[in-house]
């Protein structure tokens, strides 16, 4: 089965978007949009910012 970023670069990529300007789109910075996909949640200051920014994404990518 595949993690959530997986399953988040899997969208992102399907919607024919790069990670750049899934960012613009999102106000989400490209490095936290890159560590989400790499389900890499070590550097956000709180889980409730990585909540967020995953709601927000989905949301974007439709998920």
């Amino acid at each position: 089965m595949a993690t959530l970023g997986q399953q988040l670069k899997a969208a992102r990529e399907a919607k024919g978007v790069s990670e750049y300007d899934a960012g613009i789109a999102t106000k989400i910075l490209t490095r936290v949009i890159v560590a989400m996909e790499s389900d890499d949640f070590s550097g956000m200051a709180a889980p409730t910012y990585a909540k967020g920014f995953i709601r927000l994404y989905a949301d974007y990518l439709g998920k």
